[in-house]
């Protein structure tokens, strides 16, 4: 990086991005002073923003911290006043003191600050510190995999520092790194792999592996096709944010998404491997699938032209003598099917709803026919 992005980078500061502070008023330990003193602090102190996976503002100080900060121009060799590491450390240079968890101890500035005057030499036989591991966070606390994780299965209740609203309090706020708005956008924890919509592959564990998928079909669930999109709320309750109760924080199953019927699945049942629910069933009940199962055809569900005599009978009224004399569902359900068998109105389609378009000069009332069609004279004929 070239060393006005690193004074840019510096200047800016990491503002609350501080995964690992050093614990609130705890001295940092400076050794003998020296490149190891230094550089023992930049990893305890500093390294929360500035790691080789975070970089805040572009300064990488756990790679090669001697590097970033020297020939990054943010230590001018034998001259203290001339660097910006030591206005920073101070609080004198614009943008406030870092690191921003609060000022070091006045003798680690000064070690710093004679490290610098004596040359700023890259001197230490010690094995470099770990990033982070030292404040309430272990190392790699900033990547999503870590703390996310650790979230989203209650290892921690994350409010316990950062507010009841992760805006900052101890800790940093949330938005630091995530974007504003993420409380309430489904993806940022629940997919977005496959498609927008949210739904997995990617899974609350980040699985993005179908094969182990705890629930395989979410996207055919929400993609548009032989029926409108299912909404989220029909299977699961929908927070209106990531902190609604018992969404992640007071969940009395953690990592674990409840499956709570509503709408058209009112009723439903899943057992974690099938679901029992109306909108599977054949117009007249519930049915079952797997969630392994592939997609979906016609007869899946209900009977159609194909099926046995003994399906057709399970249907209402007179939908067998129909069929058997060739009449196609088209005929009587043409805004939702067409004489292909293809479906056309998906969003008359699995709606818990009958929809009839009759030809022209039927008529339907009170479970009877009236009119002509297909060649046939219908006079109050029951369909029951």
């Amino acid at each position: 990086m070239r060393p006005f992005l690193l004074l840019a980078a510096l200047l800016a500061g990491c503002d609350d991005t501080i995964f690992y502070p050093p614990a609130h008023g705890r001295p940092v330990d400076i050794g003998d002073g020296g490149w190891c003193g230094v550089r023992a602090v930049l990893a305890s102190s500093c390294g929360g923003c500035h790691s080789a996976a975070g970089a805040a503002g572009g300064l990488d100080l756990e790679t090669d911290p001697h590097a970033a900060l020297v020939d990054g121009g943010l230590v001018v060799p034998g001259d203290p006043d001339a660097s910006l590491l030591l206005a920073k450390l101070d609080g004198t240079a614009a943008g406030g003191a870092m690191p921003p968890s609060g000022m070091l101890d006045s003798a680690v500035r000064d070690a710093f600050r004679d490290w610098v005057a004596a040359g700023a030499d890259a001197d230490c036989s010690d094995a470099p510190p770990p990033i982070g591991g030292v404040g309430p966070h272990p190392a790699g606390w900033a990547a999503p995999d870590q703390h996310g994780m650790a979230a989203k299965f209650q290892q921690l209740d994350c409010r316990q520092c950062h507010s009841d609203t992760l805006t900052g309090d101890v800790g940093p706020a949330c938005t630091s790194c995530h974007t504003e708005g993420w409380l309430s956008d489904c993806t940022s924890c629940h997919g977005g792999v496959d498609s927008p919509s949210g739904a997995p592959p990617q899974d609350i564990d980040d699985n993005d592996d179908l094969a182990y998928s705890p629930f395989r079909p979410h996207t055919a669930h929400l993609a548009p096709g032989a029926h409108a999109p299912i909404a989220c709320e029909t299977c699961h309750r929908v927070p209106s944010s990531a902190l609604a109760e018992g969404h992640v924080f007071a969940d009395g199953t953690p990592g674990r998404a409840e499956v709570v019927f509503t709408g058209l699945a009112t009723g439903g049942a899943w057992n974690g491997q099938q679901c029992t629910v109306a909108c599977h069933g054949n117009g007249r009940g519930p049915g079952t699938v797997d969630h392994q199962a592939g997609p979906r055809q016609c007869d899946s569900c209900h009977p159609f032209l194909t099926s046995s005599e003994a399906a057709l009978e399970s249907m209402s009224g007179e939908h067998r003598d129909h069929v058997d004399e060739g009449i196609l569902c088209s005929a009587c359900h043409a805004g939702t099917v067409d004489s292909t068998g293809t479906i056309v109105g998906p969003a008359q389609h699995v709606d818990g709803t009958v929809q009839l378009q009759l030809p022209a000069g039927m008529t339907r009332s009170g479970g009877t026919c009236t009119g002509t069609c297909h060649g046939e004279v219908h006079t109050a004929n029951s369909w029951l």
